[in-house]
This record gives structure tokens, sequence and C-alpha cells, in this order.
């Protein structure tokens, strides 16, 4: 299986697991952050069109669920020409509304946040961006080897996946998802439990502030 399939596979077990926590009600705030020139709560599906096209997909979403918002969504994906998994852009929307709930870049280097960031990057370069995470946390398989990291900026309702990319002996940002801080806020507390009971899910919070901290200051000593 190809590291983009795996992590597919990866990705819909976790969401299995995650898309238990309960979906918030609505109206929610969006964040203070932009994705791909779209922003949560304030960004339609006809915005998406007039900045990118027509999409080229639609599929039933499930990054929603991954982040604990709406569990039952619609996925329109903007793939670049790429075929096999369908790296991208994605928005999720409600199926009564064409309001963009979440906004995901999927191993593709072509957009960024209002900040900057794209897919693609080491991880470094997410800190010299935005600084220390709220939270973080390893993701792993029954054997403990790592499946990837998440970082968590809440007010910026911004979710960093890291990955291990071929090649490369640092992680890297695989994928950036941009939803509302309360469905961040109720992934966390998820995940957290999840952790306490000793399951699949590490908090390394602490130990990523650490290690952040060293790495920015040996690449401003550079």
């Amino acid at each position: 299986m190809t590291t983009m399939g795996r992590s597919m596979l990866i990705l819909s077990l976790l969401v299995c697991l995650f898309s238990l926590a309960p979906a918030h009600a609505f109206p929610v705030a969006p964040p203070l952050e932009s994705l791909a020139g779209l922003t949560p709560g304030i960004s339609t599906l006809s915005d998406a069109a007039q900045l990118y096209g027509g999409y080229d997909v639609v599929l039933p979403g499930n990054f929603s669920s991954y982040v604990s918002g709406e569990r039952a969504t619609r996925a329109y994906r903007w793939t670049n020409g790429l075929l096999g998994q369908l790296p991208g852009l994605v928005v999720e929307t409600s199926y009564a509304s064409q309001r963009i709930d979440l906004i995901a870049i999927d191993d593709y280097p072509g957009m960024a946040t209002s900040r900057g960031l794209t897919a693609l990057v080491p991880e470094q370069r997410v800190v010299e961006l935005y600084g220390f995470p709220d939270y973080a946390y390893e993701l792993k398989f029954a054997d403990e080897s790592i499946l990837f990291h998440e970082l968590f900026y809440i007010d910026r309702g911004l979710l960093v996946v890291l990955g291990q990319v071929n090649g490369r002996t640092n992680w890297t940002v695989s994928k950036l998802i941009l939803t509302y801080p309360t469905s961040l806020r109720n992934a966390v507390s998820l995940r957290n439990r999840y952790a306490m009971n000793g399951q699949i899910v590490e908090d390394i919070t602490d130990v990523y502030r650490v290690w952040a901290r060293m790495a920015f200051a040996a690449s401003r000593r550079a």
C-alpha cells in the first residue's frame, strides 16, 4: 500500500473512533484564520467555485467527523488534475447548506493559510508561523509504531497533521484542517479521554513544546 493510501485508511479508522463526540449546535464563531482564501462559517461553496472553478468530485465528508464537527457532510474536492487518493483542496458543508464548515488541504502544497503555511513543509515552519501549539497528540498503532502527530491551534481553528514522508528525516505537514474552534475543543476533549484510557492517542503537548523551543532556538542561531 502506498504512503498516501495508508494515510487514507488510517484516517477512515480514526473517523470512526473520533466521531463518537457530540456534534455542536450552530451557529458558532468562525476561526481567526483562513485557508486557501476561505473561512469556515463565512465562505460558501459559491465562493470556492469563484476562486477555483468547478469541483472535481463530491463525496461523503469525513474530515468534519474527525474533528468532532458535523457527522453528515458533503465533501467537495478540487484535485488539481490528480487521480488516485485525490490530494488537493477539500471543503465540507452540511447537507442543508452551502456554508463551508471545514476546509482541508491534503498532501498538496499549492494553497496556504492566511499566515502562509502550506502542506509538505517541515514541521519547524509551523512553529515559526504559529508558535507553540495549544495541544499536541501522537497517534499510534497497537504495535507502538507512530502514525502521525496532530498540532491544535484552537482559537485559529487550525489543526496541523504531521506525517513521515519518504526521503525526509523530519516530520512533514501532510494535512491542514481549518474549522470552528468549538469543534477543535470537542476534538481535544475526546482525545484526552482516549489518552487517559491508554488507547491509541498520547498527549505529547509538554514534550512537543520543549522540542519546539529547542528547534526554534537552533534555527535562530544558524
